[in-house]
């Protein structure tokens, strides 16, 4: 169909073409024609080359039109004059006609942006399932989420202990807390690691009710513990993985994001911000957080995921 529509202009502007030279022609023969019938009235001879010409149009346009014109005494063949006149209107026809194909070049140009739009729609869209086929491959997750506590009270500076000392029982604690308030979710499995708590899931749908569970609960922990003039923070990281890869491959990476010390909020890869921006509805924004090296000497780009008020 495009190489029919393309087919279809080249003709329209050929015959353009055409028609403006044969305008281009013709006006410049009615010049001529035209100077020579008024010289000649004038006993002119400037244009004496056209006569024959000049001739047998007269003798053509006799066909047309015999009258004479008499001014006084003089009698006109107005034969020229008719030929002129002809000649306008064809210039006007050729106006009219190019005018025409113009206004139809253009009707095929908004046919032929139509079906690139089109085609254009449909190939993003095919590129789009594609995507979301590859990356639904990732229907699993893991969460790792650890606690630093500090003591704030300011009299253990002028006491013999250490102005810390606790600060393990208080991320324990922490950690109890939180595991109290995951351990019913559906579809996960927990481990511990030190003060590391590992959540971990193939149940991709279910990452929001998680992520809510576990914002909300460290939110009360930093709460409470600031009550007892403990600060405690929380450091988190998520990705995703398919079924081939194994929560062993994982950690390392969760690791890496762990370390980078952002207080307070959950951290991720741009693989599983894609991943999650395939979910229907989402209760998290992902934000550019930074550029961070991860230790391979390359700077990736780090995301939080923040909660939608």
């Amino acid at each position: 169909m495009d190489s029919a529509y393309k087919l279809t202009t080249n003709i329209l502007k050929l015959i353009n073409q055409i028609a403006f030279i044969i305008q281009l022609i013709l006006v410049v023969f009615m010049f001529l024609v035209t100077a020579y019938w008024f010289l000649n009235l004038l006993d002119i001879g400037l244009f004496n080359f056209m006569a024959d010409t000049a001739d047998a149009i007269t003798a053509s346009m006799h066909n047309i039109y015999e009258e004479k014109i008499i001014i006084g005494k003089n009698e006109l063949d107005p034969a020229l004059l008719v030929f002129d006149i002809l000649g306008m209107v064809i210039l006007v026809g050729f106006n009219f006609l190019k005018e025409f194909n113009i206004q139809k070049m253009k009707e095929i140009d908004s046919a032929l942006e139509k079906i690139r739009v089109q085609r254009e729609a449909e190939f993003n869209k095919k590129l789009q399932a594609e995507f979301e086929a590859k990356m639904k491959v990732y229907s699993n997750y893991a969460i790792i989420v650890t606690f630093i506590a500090k003591n704030l009270f300011v009299e253990n500076v002028y006491m013999r202990a250490e102005p810390n000392t606790g600060a393990k029982e208080y991320e324990e604690l922490a950690f109890k807390t939180l595991y109290a308030a995951v351990k019913d979710i559906p579809n996960c499995k927990f481990a511990k690691n030190g003060s590391q708590l590992i959540l971990t899931s193939n149940r991709f749908d279910s990452i929001d009710k998680v992520l809510t569970t576990i914002d909300l609960a460290t939110a009360r922990i930093r709460q409470n513990f600031k009550k007892e003039k403990w600060l405690i923070t929380n450091y988190m990281a998520v990705e995703t993985y398919d079924n081939k890869t194994t929560i062993k491959e994982v950690y390392p990476t969760l690791i890496k994001l762990v370390k980078l010390k952002v207080p307070n909020e959950i951290l991720c890869l741009g693989n599983f911000n894609l991943r999650y921006g395939l979910l229907s509805r989402k209760l998290f924004n992902a934000y550019l957080n930074g550029l961070y090296d991860l230790g391979d000497g390359q700077d990736t780009n780090i995301y939080s995921l923040v909660k939608i008020v």
